[in-house]
């Protein structure tokens, strides 16, 4: 009852990350790869249990995590994760995902992307806590169109 309490009252964002040389510990015993996708770019270390919790900066708490990957889980939503770092595997592995089979014009893509921003922003704006998570995951599936758009368009 009292170590909840304690975890409840603490700010975790407050207190010091962990040290460059732990990050590179993790780094180094994951061999440079995402856990969950094995891409080796962009790489994170993640809190397994998270700091908000009790979670502390132990190697045994840490992981690696693409920058990807690490938005997938970060948005709490498990079913959404589970399915974007799998599209994140299967593009690694060079697998063709559901996007790339059915492409729309650039001008097609980016006023798709114009709307779905602007439509979850007001969602945002308008939802109470429950529907945070929804928009939250809804955002992120459109920053991984996006990131795709700049591919393409380069």
């Amino acid at each position: 009852m009292i170590k909840q309490g304690i975890i409840n009252s603490v700010n975790y964002w407050n207190i010091g990350g962990f040290s460059e040389g732990v990050k590179e510990a993790v780094l180094r015993r994951d061999s440079y790869h995402c856990y969950i996708c094995e891409n080796d770019k962009e790489l994170e270390v993640h809190h397994v249990l998270p700091r908000r919790l009790g979670g502390n900066h132990e190697l045994d708490n840490l992981v690696t995590l693409c920058k990807r990957c690490h938005r997938h889980i970060e948005t709490g939503n498990v079913t959404h994760a589970i399915s974007k770092c799998f599209e994140n595997a299967k593009k690694h592995y060079g697998l063709k995902t559901y996007k790339e089979k059915v492409r729309l014009s650039k001008i097609e893509q980016l006023s798709y992307f114009y709307n779905e921003m602007e439509s979850l922003y007001k969602k945002l704006v308008e939802s109470n806590t429950e529907e945070i998570e929804e928009v939250l995951t809804n955002f992120d599936s459109l920053f991984d169109e996006l990131e795709d758009l700049k591919k393409i368009i380069k």
